[in-house]
This record gives C-alpha cells, sequence and structure tokens, in this order.
C-alpha cells in the first residue's frame, strides 16, 4: 500500500477510537515512514525539519483566537446573540426552531463557502462569527457537531467546485500541476478548466453527506451546560452596557480585520491589527489586555499543535 495513503487511514482509524488528534498525527508519521522503508532516525529528523512550517499557521490561529477573545469580551458578540434570540423568540414554537437551525447551518454553509472564493480569508472568520452563535446554538439544542459538519463543507465543497480564490490555487497550483507532473511519463496530461466538472460528484457526495448529518446523524436536540464561550473568565464579565461609539468601533476592527486580511494576506497582521484596535477602544480595561490575549492563545492552542503536527 502507498505509504501516504497508509498513514492517512492510521491517522483516521486512531482519531475514530477518540485517539487525541496530535498523537494520531505522530503515530501515522511513524507508519508511513517505516512503510517506506526509513528509519525511525530518518522519520524523526524528516517530521521535526517540518514542524517550522507550521508555526506561521500556528501564531495565525493564536492572533486570530485573541481578536475573537477580545471581540467577545467588548460585548458586542453577546448584543448580537440577544437580537438573534429575541428574533427566535426564548420560547419559539418547534417550526420557529427548526428554521432557526435551518438559518444557522445555512449561514455557516455560505459563509465558509465565500471565505474559500470571493472572500478569500480562509477561517479568519470563524472566530469571529461562531463563539456569539454559540448560546444561540445552546438555546436552540443544536447538536454542534452538525454546525462543524456545515463549516467544513462549505470550506471544502467551494474551492472543489469553483476555481476562484483559494479554488483557484487548489485546482489550478496542486491538482492540476501534480496530475500532469505525474503523467508526464505516459503522456498524460489534463486542462485545469475540466477540473469543476471531475470534481462534482465528490462535491455533490460530501453535500449528501451533510445533510445526512443534519437530518439523520446530529438532528436530535442536544443539551450543553450554558455557559459563557471562552471570552471570559470567572471573575470579569463581559461589558453589557455598550455604548454606539464601541459598537461602532467593534464593527470597524471586524471590517479591518477581513480588508487586511484580503490586502496582506496575512493572518498574523490582521488579528494583531483587530487586536490592537480593541484594546484601545476602551471596551475592556487596559490591565486585563494581557488576560485577554492569554485566553485567545488558550482557546486557539489545540488547533494549532494540531497544525504544526499536520506540517510534520
Amino acid at each position: 500500500m502507498n505509504s501516504i495513503v497508509l498513514a492517512v487511514v492510521v491517522m483516521m482509524g486512531l482519531s475514530l477510537i477518540r485517539v487525541p488528534v496530535v498523537l494520531a498525527l505522530i503515530l501515522a508519521t511513524f507508519v508511513g515512514g517505516l512503510n517506506a522503508g526509513l528509519s525511525i532516525p530518518e522519520i524523526v529528523k524528516l517530521f521535526e525539519g517540518g514542524l517550522g512550517n507550521g508555526a506561521t499557521i500556528a501564531l495565525s490561529y493564536g492572533l486570530l483566537g485573541a481578536f475573537a477573545v477580545a471581540l467577545s469580551r467588548s460585548g458586542i458578540t453577546h448584543l448580537l446573540g440577544e437580537k438573534i434570540v429575541s428574533i427566535v423568540g426564548a420560547k419559539g414554537s418547534e417550526s420557529n426552531v427548526i428554521f432557526a437551525q435551518m438559518v444557522l447551518y445555512s449561514a455557516f454553509l455560505i459563509c465558509a463557502s465565500l471565505a474559500e472564493t470571493l472572500v478569500p480569508v480562509h477561517i479568519a472568520f470563524i472566530p469571529i462569527l461562531v463563539p456569539p452563535l454559540m448560546a444561540v446554538m445552546d438555546m436552540l439544542k443544536l447538536d454542534r457537531r452538525a454546525a462543524a459538519c456545515s463549516l467544513t463543507c462549505g470550506l471544502i465543497l467551494a474551492y472543489m467546485l469553483f476555481p476562484v480564490g483559494f479554488g483557484a490555487v487548489y485546482q489550478q497550483n496542486v491538482l492540476a500541476k501534480n496530475i500532469n507532473l505525474a503523467g508526464e511519463k505516459v503522456n498524460f496530461a489534463i486542462d485545469a478548466s475540466s477540473i469543476p466538472f471531475a470534481m462534482l460528484i465528490p462535491a455533490l457526495c460530501m453535500f449528501l453527506g451533510l445533510l445526512v448529518a443534519i437530518v439523520i446523524s446530529y438532528r436530535k436536540p442536544r443539551e450543553y451546560e450554558l455557559r459563557a464561550v471562552a471570552a471570559q473568565d470567572d471573575k470579569e464579565p463581559v461589558n453589557r452596557d455598550l455604548k454606539p461609539f464601541q459598537i461602532v468601533i467593534s464593527v470597524l476592527a471586524i471590517i479591518v480585520v477581513l480588508g487586511v486580511q484580503l490586502y496582506s494576506g496575512s493572518m498574523i497582521l490582521s488579528g494583531l491589527i483587530g487586536f490592537a484596535i480593541l484594546s484601545f477602544s476602551g471596551s475592556f480595561k487596559w490591565n486585563e489586555v494581557d488576560d485577554v490575549f492569554v485566553l485567545g492563545l488558550r482557546m486557539m492552542a489545540l488547533i494549532g499543535f494540531i497544525m504544526v503536527t499536520a506540517q510534520g
């Protein structure tokens, strides 16, 4: 069996039996390396050599997490949640609840698709969009696994189908380039314009899988412990007395983060500028800045470690 395929299968199998993802990645790396005929020292050297490539991604996630926590601490996300709850109704009928769930699933799917194509910010929107909606999802007894499926489907399906944004990078620079490179020996080549049609089948299968997840697998109401998202700690409550100026600054920070991401292509720079804007806005005390920043890093630490390990 191909070593890469074997490593992926091992990683998926270990993840399914609840082995931590970071450990699953490391173990799969060794299995794939041994199958390829590499020695243990060679595997370790190659693995450690690739770890540095994930540092940028990990730092990007950390800074976006800090921005998300600062945004939540400012109180605007709580205000947004209250508005959504008031529209749905705290004691809404079953039809209202189902409608609200479908709206959330659709919003996640559309935002994720746009983030990979027309507004190529990749996952930068997730820490901004999801935390303020956690309380709403709890109120609707929505299974968070279904929400995760919607986000994942949107992120992948869009760039598989549409050669725009990250889709252009994937289809032209990754898929077509590697297929043509591998086919040189047998005089085989493809045109990048044919890729969207070829990817239509897996894209439809992925969308079908999303429907199965929402309608069958995760359709039952699921109750979670109602508590604040990792936007705050027990000592410092969220700012609930928002002034119009603070609302404007918070919205401006979101726009700036997305704008800087589009202009520079750097999630590190966009997260840093967004966090700085909120820090100087007066949404929380200056002596709380360090605590807010650390909370953000803590929230995204696991994802950062997973991405670093995956690069290795």
